[in-house]
Parts: C-alpha cells; structure tokens; sequence
C-alpha cells in the first residue's frame, strides 16, 4: 500500500511556461485525455464481447489570466495564428508545460502539452456596474500531453 502520510496536492498552486518562457495565469483547464474503443464480438459468441481501443481524444486546454494592459509574446502568437494566412505546415504551434507544486515549490505532477496553438480567445463581459477585474480566457488545440509525477 501508499504511504499513509501523503495527502492531496491543492491545485492553486501551479506554473505555466509556454514555449519554454513563464507566463502567470489564474486558471487552467482542459488537460484531459480519453481513450475511444470499439466492440468486437469474440470468435462468433454472442454473449463475449471484447472491447478494444481505437482512437485516443485530447481535450481543449483553456488558460485564463487578468487582462494585462501592455503587448506581450502570447498576444502577438494569438494575432498572427488568427490573423496572418497560413500555409500547410506554417502553422506557430508551440509546447506548452503545465506543473503542479506542493507547498515546498517542488514539482509534483508535470503535464507537458506539445504542439498547441491558440484557437479561441475571450474577454469576460465588461461591465461598469462591476468593480471586478477584466479577465481574457485563451484555448488551445494541442497535439498530445504527458504526464509525469514525482
């Protein structure tokens, strides 16, 4: 069995860098995988059906930050995706390292998400009845992740 004197990690305190540079975001989302299957039915037996896996479906990875008032290297990757044309294999797509920390700042769970490019950005309603924050939510497709834990 486990140790008995480890707990759950909380999940406020985490790093982000993307293409290998830090940036702070509040929120992330969408590391998930599933694994899709097909049913076969084994050796003409009606009853016995094998299940095997065929396809496996990444999630959409989903940053959100406070708007920041000055430019940055994520603002000007986001303007020429949506923006500048682009030819097959053009694309800027770029890894991006998710890492969960424990309260000694060590790394505990580290999820690293290759080939994403930003597909969608946000701007949460602005309103002037609110004295809240403005708050931009970016996602991104990405190829695949991996996890690896400490």
């Amino acid at each position: 069995m486990g140790d008995s004197n480890q707990w759950p990690v909380t999940g406020f305190y985490f790093n982000v860098e993307l293409g290998g540079a830090p940036v702070s975001f509040q929120e992330v989302t969408g590391l998930e995988v599933q694994v899709e299957t097909e049913d076969i039915k084994e050796g003409g037996r009606l009853d016995y059906v094998l299940r095997i896996p065929t396809r496996t479906k990444y999630g959409t990875l989903s940053l959100k930050r406070g708007v920041l008032p000055s430019g940055s290297d994520l603002a000007d990757w986001i303007t020429n995706v949506a923006y500048i044309p682009r030819l097959a294999g053009d694309l800027d797509k770029r890894d991006i390292r998710v890492a969960l920390m424990d309260e000694s700042k060590e790394e505990v769970a580290v999820w690293d998400v290759f080939d994403a490019y930003p597909t969608k950005y946000t701007v949460a309603p602005l309103n002037s009845m609110d004295n809240g924050l403005a708050f931009e939510t970016i996602e991104f497709t990405y190829r695949e992740f991996y996890l690896y834990k400490s």
